[in-house]
């Protein structure tokens, strides 16, 4: 199974080195021992669980890393049901960062699908709205797929609370959105 996570929103007070996920099989409701899924630590905050037995049902949480040593765990995920993926478009990208924020532009970044799908992957589409603005409110930022990890947006409206998606696409067409960035404020900082 392919997880992805967010950066935690407090990494005490340094930079975080890795993540070490763990794993628990959960038969009828109840819930098993925690497992390392990973021994060394992980750099992205995408992991591919591996030796996992198909129709099964699992749960996962990740612990994060920095030079004082390893964190608290995250609360565990949703049970999940393991199962071949055998969908022929890509997985989300993850990973999604928003850099060079100013009152009417950013540039966001991400991390290609760990999981390409039947093709490799041949593009991205970037999707934006107001933090505030229904689920119907996406729009796309680029009509065209990009094959670049990065994009710069502009024409943000400054004091205004955007959110970010990203698509992949391959030959057989386009996959599941990324999950969505944090609130970013279109604000040029002094």
């Amino acid at each position: 199974m392919v997880l992805s996570w967010k950066q935690p929103a407090f990494a005490g007070g340094a930079d975080i080195t890795g993540y070490f996920v763990d794993y628990r099989e959960v038969i009828d409701g109840v819930a098993g021992q925690w497992h390392e899924a990973n021994i060394k630590a992980v750099s992205e905050r995408a992991y591919r669980v591996c030796d996992l037995k198909e129709n099964r049902k699992y749960q996962f949480q990740v612990r994060a890393a920095n030079m004082a040593g390893v964190g608290i765990p995250s609360l565990p995920s949703n049970t999940f049901l393991c199962e071949e993926w055998t969908i022929a478009v890509p997985g989300p990208p993850h990973d999604l960062q928003v850099t060079e924020v100013r009152s009417s532009s950013l540039v966001l970044l991400w991390k290609p699908p760990v999981y390409q799908g039947r093709d490799e992957v041949n593009g991205f589409y970037v999707d934006i709205k107001e933090a505030e603005a229904p689920e119907e409110a996406w729009r796309g930022i680029n009509e065209k797929a990009t094959d670049r990890k990065y994009i710069k947006i502009e024409n943000l409206t400054e004091g205004v609370n955007y959110v970010f998606r990203v698509r992949a696409q391959n030959k057989a067409g386009v996959g599941n959105a990324s999950d969505v960035t944090e609130p970013t404020l279109a604000h040029t900082k002094p």
